[in-house]
Order: C-alpha cells, then sequence, then structure tokens
C-alpha cells in the first residue's frame, strides 16, 4: 500500500478515495466503512468546487480590469496623439510636456498601478483646469471615466481576493483529512481482515509516483 503524501493533489486524492470506496462496498466486512469515506469524499469534492468557483471569480474579474484598462490607455493614446498633432510632433514642447512629463506609453503600462493613477490624474486636471487646453477639454470626460469605471472594477476584483484564500485554505485542510483518512484505512483494515493480509493490499490504488507531477495547484 503506498500511501498518500502532501505533494499527491486532488486528482491523485480523489482517485484513491474512489477506488477504495469501491473496494470497501464489495465486501460485507467492510461495507460499514462506506459511509464514513463517501463522507470525507464528498467533502473534499466540496471544498474543491469552491475553490475552483471563487478562483474563476476573480480570474473572471481581472479579465474585464485588463480590458477596461485597455480603453483608459487608448483614451490617453488618443489624446496623445492628438496633442502631437497641435506640437507637429514635438514631445519637448511644453503643451505636450504639461500633460504628458512622462511617455504615455510608459505611464500606462503597469495596470493598476498607483503611478498610473496619478498620471491620469494629472492629465484630467490639467485638461480641465488650463486653458491651452480648452479646444481638448472634452477629453476630460472620456477619461476621467474610463478611469472612474476601471478603478471601480479593480475594487471588486481586489474583494475576491480573499474569499478565493479561504476556499483555498478549506480545500487544502480537506486535503489533508482526506489524505489522513484514507493512510489510517490501512491498519484499520488490517484489524478488520487479520487472516487475510494479501487482502487488505487489494483496496488501494497503485498510485503513480509520476502522478504529483502532473497535479493542479493545492491552492
Amino acid at each position: 500500500m503506498e500511501k498518500l503524501r502532501e505533494d499527491h493533489g486532488f486528482s491523485t486524492v480523489d482517485r484513491a478515495l474512489r477506488f477504495l470506496s469501491i473496494r470497501l462496498g464489495s465486501r460485507p466486512e467492510t461495507a460499514e466503512m462506506v459511509k464514513e469515506l463517501d463522507a470525507v469524499r464528498d467533502d473534499l469534492h466540496s471544498k474543491d468546487n469552491a475553490w475552483k468557483n471563487a478562483r474563476e471569480q476573480r480570474i473572471a474579474a481581472t479579465a474585464e480590469t485588463e480590458f477596461l484598462d485597455d480603453l483608459l490607455d487608448e483614451s490617453v493614446m488618443s489624446l496623445s496623439r492628438e496633442v502631437l498633432v497641435l506640437t507637429k510632433n514635438d514631445r519637448n514642447s511644453p503643451v505636450y510636456k504639461k500633460l504628458f512629463p512622462m511617455a504615455p506609453s510608459s505611464a500606462m503600462d503597469p495596470v493598476t498601478a498607483d503611478e498610473q493613477s496619478v498620471y491620469v490624474k494629472g492629465i484630467v486636471s490639467r485638461l480641465k483646469e488650463d486653458g491651452d487646453y480648452e479646444k481638448l477639454a472634452h477629453y476630460a470626460d472620456s477619461i476621467d471615466g474610463h478611469f472612474n469605471v476601471l478603478s471601480s472594477a479593480i475594487k471588486k476584483r481586489d474583494e475576491l481576493y480573499m474569499p478565493e484564500s479561504r476556499a483555498s485554505t478549506d480545500r487544502n485542510i480537506a486535503l489533508d483529512k482526506a489524505r489522513r483518512v484514507y493512510n489510517l484505512m490501512y491498519p484499520r483494515l488490517q484489524i478488520a481482515l487479520p487472516e487475510h493480509p494479501e487482502l487488505v493490499e487489494t483496496f488501494f490504488a497503485n498510485i503513480s509516483r509520476r502522478s504529483s507531477a502532473k497535479e493542479e495547484p493545492s491552492g
């Protein structure tokens, strides 16, 4: 019997429990153990599903923030292109420098960074307050609108990290319990079937030592 180790993840643990449950139910001497084992497996499935759902919720929210960030980037880049037309492509012109003290392609690169927030707010403020940009003032509402929507989406995404972390912890606890129950079943079966030690071995699946290398993360 190969024991389940810590590096055996959900797929391997679930398969081992399934096999053991089938074997326990195949003999009257051990059938009463099935209910206990299946309860552990059901709990593991529940915790695994909860973690996967929480993880996908956060990943989906991240996809939304990346899309909204692209919209904000494009809005800023559109303004940059229009200002370059006015300055005849002179990036050292005060008209350009006041709006873009740093190249927008660099400043807008880190998604949700604090530096990006300061940069965008500076652009909006300059457009609204500096008379040199009266003809470009309409960009302020567009950029500010994209920024506010993105900020709201980031807040919602960030709020999903905690539920994901809790679900991951619960899943890891369930995995630990499942491995422990599985491993302890061997001495229990030795007691239940003292005259057939070779039979006890058949209750446990052959677990490939390479299986853990292909496991998905434990959380």
